[in-house]
């Protein structure tokens, strides 16, 4: 999955009240292979925001957040992210490749090397 999020929101609440703040958009309870070519199985590009990932099985592949803001990943299990090298940063469990503006967690995970050390 890859977000890319470059456009404007712009939204109103129930009671009337304008905002610039969407809702999260979830991403949860998924199997994900990274496979044929893929670098990431949950890739947050371009300044993505709002995001939520959780209680996901990624297999071969870990998390990737670059700029944007208000993005989480807890709860997952990540699978041998190491195991094939496919491009930049690639085998790591957690990528975040841009400074934090807010937002920005990665907790509760467990991710299962499959090289020693």
């Amino acid at each position: 999955f890859n977000s890319w999020d470059r456009q404007p929101y712009f939204t109103t609440y129930r009671d009337g009240t304008p905002s610039t703040q969407p809702e999260a958009s979830l991403i949860h309870h998924n199997f994900l292979i990274n496979d044929y070519r893929s670098v990431w199985p949950l890739d947050h590009d371009d300044g993505s925001a709002w995001y939520k990932d959780y209680a996901n099985l990624l297999v071969y592949g870990g998390f990737k957040t670059f700029l944007g803001d208000h993005k989480s990943a807890t709860g997952n299990l990540y699978l041998w992210p190491d195991a094939v090298q496919r491009g930049f940063g690639a085998s790591t469990c957690a990528g975040f490749y841009s400074p934090d503006k807010g937002g920005e967690e990665w907790a509760n995970n467990t991710c299962v090397l499959s090289a020693a050390g």
